[in-house]
């Protein structure tokens, strides 16, 4: 059985696991840590600094295009209009959040405006995009410090 755009649930299933598998190489690659990951494939996750969630956000997206030949068959690409995995990425960073450990889970989870942003900001990026925004100690938008090295910390949200 397939669905509307012609992807069975192995293709799906099949998908995912190669789309976890490479976020989760990345992010330690560029020393980020998964909060959680939520309703299959969508994560939250944390960097201490800027520039290591933009390398990764731009890491993941080259690799997504890399290995589409490895990744996506041809019936598949025509079911996502794409001939690669096309993820929506979105980040803030900044300075107004506090963390508590999940109840279930234990991990790290974070709260407050930036994660919210980062949410926000996700949910404008398209498929294939990557977007990001700074958020000074002020609580002010400020893009003019994206390449601030110390401080605060960037949050990371994906979507399928």
């Amino acid at each position: 059985d397939s669905d509307s755009n012609g992807l069975t649930d192995d293709d799906r299933a099949s998908i995912l696991r190669c789309w976890c598998s490479i976020c989760r190489r990345e992010l330690d690659r560029f020393h980020g840590y998964e909060c959680k990951e939520v309703d299959g494939g969508k994560f939250l996750c944390a960097f201490q600094t800027y520039p290591q969630a933009i390398a990764f956000a731009s890491s993941v997206q080259a690799v997504l295009r890399k290995t589409a030949d490895e990744l996506i068959l041809p019936h598949m690409a025509d079911a996502l209009g794409s001939p690669y995995l096309p993820v929506a990425i979105g980040a803030a960073f900044g300075f107004q959040l506090f963390m508590k450990p999940q109840r279930a889970s234990g991990r790290a989870d974070y709260f407050g405006v930036i994660p919210n942003l980062a949410a926000r900001v996700t949910g404008q990026a398209i498929p294939g995009q990557s977007l990001a925004c700074v958020v000074s100690e002020d609580g002010v938008v400020d893009f003019a410090s994206a390449s601030r090295e110390g401080g605060g910390g960037a949050i990371f949200k994906y979507s399928d």
